[in-house]
Protein backbone atom coordinates (compact mmCIF):
# COMPACT_ATOMS: atom_id res chain seq x y z
CA UNK A 1 0.00 0.00 0.00
CA UNK A 2 1.54 3.42 -0.91
CA UNK A 3 1.52 6.40 1.92
CA UNK A 4 -0.56 9.23 1.02
CA UNK A 5 -0.68 12.28 2.49
CA UNK A 6 -4.34 11.60 2.38
CA UNK A 7 -3.28 8.42 5.08
CA UNK A 8 -1.06 10.15 7.11
CA UNK A 9 -1.92 14.09 6.85
CA UNK A 10 0.93 16.41 7.23
CA UNK A 11 1.04 18.55 10.39
CA UNK A 12 1.70 22.37 9.72
CA UNK A 13 5.82 22.88 9.60
CA UNK A 14 7.44 25.85 10.38
CA UNK A 15 10.60 25.82 8.73
CA UNK A 16 12.97 29.08 9.73
CA UNK A 17 16.80 29.62 8.00
CA UNK A 18 19.80 32.10 8.73
CA UNK A 19 23.09 32.18 8.10
CA UNK A 20 25.06 30.34 10.82
CA UNK A 21 28.55 30.69 12.44
CA UNK A 22 30.73 28.22 14.07
CA UNK A 23 32.30 27.91 17.61
CA UNK A 24 35.35 25.19 18.57
CA UNK A 25 35.52 24.57 22.39
CA UNK A 26 37.86 21.60 23.95
CA UNK A 27 36.94 20.59 28.03
CA UNK A 28 39.54 19.36 29.78
CA UNK A 29 39.74 16.33 31.87
CA UNK A 30 37.21 15.33 34.80
CA UNK A 31 34.69 18.28 33.55
CA UNK A 32 31.08 17.15 34.32
CA UNK A 33 29.78 17.08 30.30
CA UNK A 34 26.54 18.22 29.84
CA UNK A 35 27.12 21.47 32.12
CA UNK A 36 30.28 21.83 30.04
CA UNK A 37 28.15 21.80 26.81
CA UNK A 38 25.35 23.94 28.21
CA UNK A 39 28.08 26.50 29.02
CA UNK A 40 29.38 26.68 25.48
CA UNK A 41 26.51 26.77 23.71
CA UNK A 42 25.95 29.88 25.71
CA UNK A 43 29.09 31.62 25.55
CA UNK A 44 28.33 30.62 21.03
CA UNK A 45 25.24 32.39 21.75
CA UNK A 46 26.33 35.46 23.14
CA UNK A 47 28.99 35.98 20.84
CA UNK A 48 26.85 36.25 17.71
CA UNK A 49 23.62 37.49 19.22
CA UNK A 50 21.93 34.07 18.38
CA UNK A 51 19.03 32.49 19.72
CA UNK A 52 19.60 29.34 18.61
CA UNK A 53 22.75 26.57 18.60
CA UNK A 54 23.23 22.86 17.23
CA UNK A 55 26.40 20.54 17.82
CA UNK A 56 28.11 20.48 14.97
CA UNK A 57 30.61 17.49 15.41
CA UNK A 58 32.25 16.25 19.51
CA UNK A 59 34.93 13.74 19.61
CA UNK A 60 36.45 12.92 23.30
CA UNK A 61 35.87 10.20 25.73
CA UNK A 62 34.61 10.00 29.04
CA UNK A 63 34.79 7.38 32.65
CA UNK A 64 30.59 7.83 33.34
CA UNK A 65 27.58 8.27 31.12
CA UNK A 66 24.00 8.50 32.08
CA UNK A 67 21.25 7.74 28.72
CA UNK A 68 17.38 7.68 29.04
CA UNK A 69 17.00 4.94 26.72
CA UNK A 70 14.07 4.32 24.07
CA UNK A 71 10.64 4.08 25.00
CA UNK A 72 9.47 0.72 26.10
CA UNK A 73 6.50 -0.83 27.40
CA UNK A 74 7.68 -0.19 31.20
CA UNK A 75 7.50 3.80 30.08
CA UNK A 76 6.04 4.99 33.66
CA UNK A 77 8.19 2.36 35.59
CA UNK A 78 10.77 4.97 37.01
CA UNK A 79 12.31 1.89 39.28
CA UNK A 80 14.86 2.19 37.00
CA UNK A 81 16.36 5.71 37.76
CA UNK A 82 19.99 5.76 39.29
CA UNK A 83 20.91 8.01 41.72
CA UNK A 84 24.43 9.39 41.29
CA UNK A 85 26.73 10.24 43.75
CA UNK A 86 26.72 14.05 44.67
CA UNK A 87 30.17 14.92 46.60
CA UNK A 88 30.81 17.79 48.22
CA UNK A 89 28.73 20.50 48.19
CA UNK A 90 29.49 23.76 46.18
CA UNK A 91 27.97 26.52 44.36
CA UNK A 92 26.67 25.42 40.94
CA UNK A 93 27.36 27.97 37.86
CA UNK A 94 24.52 28.47 35.75
CA UNK A 95 24.81 26.41 33.52
CA UNK A 96 25.09 23.37 36.01
CA UNK A 97 21.74 25.15 37.45
CA UNK A 98 20.38 24.60 33.81
CA UNK A 99 21.38 20.76 33.69
CA UNK A 100 19.82 19.89 36.81
CA UNK A 101 16.39 21.37 36.06
CA UNK A 102 16.10 19.82 32.78
CA UNK A 103 17.67 16.44 34.37
CA UNK A 104 14.76 16.46 36.99
CA UNK A 105 12.52 16.47 33.95
CA UNK A 106 13.87 14.06 31.73
CA UNK A 107 14.69 11.39 34.37
CA UNK A 108 10.95 11.50 35.52
CA UNK A 109 9.59 8.85 33.26
CA UNK A 110 11.25 5.83 30.82
CA UNK A 111 14.37 4.30 31.42
CA UNK A 112 17.40 5.74 33.07
CA UNK A 113 20.76 3.64 33.02
CA UNK A 114 24.06 4.80 34.54
CA UNK A 115 27.51 3.27 32.72
CA UNK A 116 30.49 3.62 34.44
CA UNK A 117 33.49 2.70 32.91
CA UNK A 118 36.07 4.07 29.94
CA UNK A 119 33.75 4.65 26.50
CA UNK A 120 34.99 6.52 23.45
CA UNK A 121 32.22 9.67 22.00
CA UNK A 122 30.98 7.69 18.98
CA UNK A 123 28.48 10.58 18.19
CA UNK A 124 26.80 13.28 19.81
CA UNK A 125 24.11 15.85 18.22
CA UNK A 126 21.57 18.07 19.64
CA UNK A 127 19.98 21.52 20.09
CA UNK A 128 20.56 24.46 22.45
CA UNK A 129 18.12 27.43 23.29
CA UNK A 130 19.14 30.74 24.69
CA UNK A 131 17.20 29.69 27.96
CA UNK A 132 19.09 26.91 29.16
CA UNK A 133 17.04 24.25 27.64
CA UNK A 134 18.64 21.55 25.25
CA UNK A 135 17.92 17.73 23.79
CA UNK A 136 21.21 15.85 23.19
CA UNK A 137 21.60 12.50 22.46
CA UNK A 138 25.08 10.40 22.49
CA UNK A 139 26.53 7.27 21.16
CA UNK A 140 29.61 5.93 22.73
CA UNK A 141 31.56 2.43 22.39
CA UNK A 142 33.37 0.73 25.23
CA UNK A 143 36.95 -0.98 24.97
CA UNK A 144 35.16 -4.04 23.63
CA UNK A 145 33.35 -2.07 20.51
CA UNK A 146 30.54 -2.41 21.89
CA UNK A 147 27.89 0.54 21.20
CA UNK A 148 25.06 2.37 23.55
CA UNK A 149 22.94 4.71 22.65
CA UNK A 150 20.36 7.26 24.00
CA UNK A 151 19.13 10.70 25.86
CA UNK A 152 22.41 12.27 27.41
CA UNK A 153 21.64 13.22 31.26
CA UNK A 154 24.52 13.19 32.17
CA UNK A 155 28.30 12.30 31.86
CA UNK A 156 31.96 12.45 32.81
CA UNK A 157 34.64 13.47 30.52
CA UNK A 158 38.05 11.52 30.70
CA UNK A 159 40.64 13.13 28.43
CA UNK A 160 39.00 15.73 26.31
CA UNK A 161 36.06 16.92 24.80
CA UNK A 162 36.52 18.36 21.50
CA UNK A 163 33.75 20.34 20.62
CA UNK A 164 32.50 22.24 17.13
CA UNK A 165 29.15 24.14 17.87
CA UNK A 166 26.99 25.86 15.25
CA UNK A 167 24.78 28.86 15.74
CA UNK A 168 21.75 30.04 13.06
CA UNK A 169 21.42 33.85 12.90
CA UNK A 170 17.70 35.16 12.47
CA UNK A 171 16.62 31.65 13.69
CA UNK A 172 14.89 31.55 18.17
CA UNK A 173 14.54 28.15 19.44
CA UNK A 174 12.40 27.74 22.89
CA UNK A 175 11.01 24.91 23.96
CA UNK A 176 7.38 24.69 25.58
CA UNK A 177 5.46 21.69 26.82
CA UNK A 178 3.68 19.50 23.97
CA UNK A 179 0.65 18.36 25.39
CA UNK A 180 0.83 15.75 23.07
CA UNK A 181 4.12 14.44 24.54
CA UNK A 182 3.84 15.79 27.26
CA UNK A 183 7.43 17.05 26.86
CA UNK A 184 9.14 19.96 26.87
CA UNK A 185 9.73 19.93 22.92
CA UNK A 186 11.52 22.33 20.67
CA UNK A 187 9.97 25.55 19.40
CA UNK A 188 11.49 26.92 15.95
CA UNK A 189 10.72 30.38 14.71
CA UNK A 190 11.77 33.83 13.10
CA UNK A 191 13.86 35.60 15.86
CA UNK A 192 13.50 38.98 16.77
CA UNK A 193 15.97 41.40 15.64
CA UNK A 194 19.44 41.84 16.89
CA UNK A 195 18.80 44.90 19.05
CA UNK A 196 16.09 42.68 20.94
CA UNK A 197 18.22 39.80 20.78
CA UNK A 198 21.16 42.11 22.55
CA UNK A 199 18.62 43.10 25.16
CA UNK A 200 17.53 39.49 25.76
CA UNK A 201 20.70 37.56 26.17
CA UNK A 202 21.67 40.60 28.22
CA UNK A 203 18.37 40.53 30.33
CA UNK A 204 18.89 36.53 30.70
CA UNK A 205 22.28 36.83 31.56
CA UNK A 206 23.84 34.74 28.34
Amino acid sequence: MAFTQETYPLPPLIVCSGASHFHAVRTPPDADLVPSLIEAAKQAMSKTSAQSAFVLTAVGSLTEVTLRMAATDKDNDTSHGTTNDTGKKREKSSAEQDAAVTCMAETSSLSIQTFKKHFEIVSLVGTFSRDGGKHLHMSVSDSEGVVLGGHLVSGKIFTTLELVLGTIQNVAFTREIDEKTGYLELTVQEATTQAEQRTLLETEGI
